[in-house]
């Protein structure tokens, strides 16, 4: 029944379904860079220059909810990114600062991609845990790709967010 209810719900309200997750963070020698899209490849280093200012921005843009309005690919599709950047302040950091964001991205015709903006903002909160607990983002990376595959799998089947643990 849930199943039946959970898929009419989607068809009247018309849920868009994620098109990628993406982590970005600050290279103290690069700049903004994508370290990760999940499931699949949306943005080339050229594109994502275009636009890499609002999702890396300035500290005054810390922990605030970000939406980039109308990015493009190499294929010419438009989208959405909507993230929650986040700066930990830390001596142990190259430049006194450790800067990230994950990003939501949906297509440029979502009428209701707010529904997104709670959690991006929650998986910001926990990875910025992760961090500070573990250094999980800056020193074992190896684990993110699965989690975030782990979350973009669990939005767009069920539409709520997978817990978030790193065992």
């Amino acid at each position: 029944m849930y199943a039946a209810t959970s898929t009419y719900l989607s068809q009247l309200i018309n849920v868009p379904k994620l098109k990628a997750i993406i982590f970005a963070e600050f290279d103290a020698n690069k700049g903004p860079v994508i370290r990760i899209q999940m499931p699949d490849f949306l943005f080339d280093a050229k594109r994502f220059d275009t636009f890499s200012n609002a999702v890396i921005p300035k500290p005054e843009l810390f922990h605030r909810l970000i939406k980039v309005n109308h990015v493009e690919n190499s294929d010419g599709k438009v989208y959405k990114v909507i993230g929650h950047p986040v700066g930990i302040e830390s001596d142990s950091y190259a430049r006194g600062r450790y800067i990230f964001n994950v990003c939501f991205v949906v297509d440029k015709n979502s009428q209701i991609d707010c529904m997104y903006e709670p959690m991006v903002q929650k998986c910001a909160a926990y990875l910025t845990q992760m961090e500070k607990d573990t250094r999980f983002l800056s020193q074992s990376q190896n684990k993110l790709p699965d989690l975030l595959l782990e979350i973009f799998k669990g939005l767009n089947e069920h539409g709520t967010e997978i817990s978030m643990h790193t065992s």
